[in-house]
């Protein structure tokens, strides 16, 4: 059954209502994208399916919340007392993200990378070290995919397929002299399929340094073990409704667990095959920063603000 919103963007009404549909919220592209003040030239073709996260109602096309939140950087809250959708713009930190591009192609593989370098950071040091970090990134993933075409050739495996690696980025965070940005990573070298491996880094733009989870959040606190219980729970959660099946059982995220910030929350993940089969791919699991309000170091505590 299908529930209704109004939508409340920049603290104004806009014409159109968003729609739920199972639990999904879905948005007007044109009227929200209008109201932020883009102009939008539509192409005709068909509609990308639900599992892209684009829907035909109506006679609008529509996407779902939480990529507007993703694409546009902006927080998302629904309030389903009030029947209200908030979509509210995020100020950004003051820096240009530019897409670095990189091609190498052989008879037997293509390589192609995609990945941030940033520029407009007061310290020059500090942006050089940011970008050093994401170049490295992608250097690893080129010598990874010609390694692999190398590894089956020497074995005798290489058949004729063609060996593909792709490697591209999304930034998750990107205000309050923070940012954080995922890359992902993906290899295929013959078979029914590929896997993808997904990496995240976050930055104090201010010293260029890259913060583990223990430098936003005090030792002393245990914050370990919430983090645990949380995920647990989520994961239990996922399995009761039909969601997901659990292969290897999760017990701790660990000393230096891989996360990303984005908007309100921390969040975790696995990759292929670490905890749960191959088609369930990479599990996230969203902790709000509010959840560990008085675990933070006091440097970053505005966060759980």
């Amino acid at each position: 059954m299908r529930k209704y919103a109004v939508i409340l963007l920049n603290g104004t009404a806009i014409t159109s209502a968003a729609y739920i549909d199972e639990g999904t919220i879905y948005l007007p592209i044109g009227v929200v994208c209008k109201g932020l003040g883009y102009q939008i030239n539509w192409i005709q073709g068909n509609v990308p399916g639900e599992e892209s996260g684009f829907v035909n109602y109506m006679g609008k096309t529509y996407m779902e919340a939480d990529l507007f939140s993703e694409i546009f950087g902006m927080v998302v809250d629904y309030s389903s007392g009030a029947q209200q959708m908030t979509l509210n713009t995020i100020a950004g930190n003051n820096i240009t993200i530019q897409t670095e591009e990189r091609d190498l192609e052989g008879k037997e593989f293509i390589i192609h990378l995609k990945y941030p370098k940033i520029s407009g950071l007061n310290n020059e040091a500090s942006e050089k070290k940011i970008n050093a970090v994401f170049e490295k990134a992608a250097s690893d993933a080129e010598t990874q995919g010609l390694n692999i075409g190398t590894d089956l050739a020497n074995s005798g495996y290489l058949g004729p397929q063609i060996l593909v690696t792709d490697l591209n980025y999304i930034v998750k965070y990107n205000q309050n002299s923070l940012l954080s940005i995922i890359l992902y990573n993906y290899q295929y070298a013959g078979g029914a399929h590929g896997t993808t491996a997904q990496s995240s880094y976050t930055f104090d733009l201010n010293t260029g340094k890259e913060l583990k989870l223990g430098d936003l959040l005090n030792e002393n606190t245990n914050y370990t073990s919430c983090i645990n219980s949380l995920i647990r729970h989520d994961i239990d959660e996922r399995i009761e409704a039909g969601e997901l099946v659990e292969l290897t059982r999760f017990t701790t995220i660990g000393e230096n667990p891989p996360y990303y910030l984005f908007n309100d929350s921390f969040v975790f993940y696995f990759q292929q095959y670490e905890y749960f089969p191959y088609a369930a791919g990479i599990q996230e699991f969203a902790i709000k920063f509010s959840a560990l309000k008085n675990k933070f170091t006091k440097e970053y505590e505005f966060l759980s603000k």
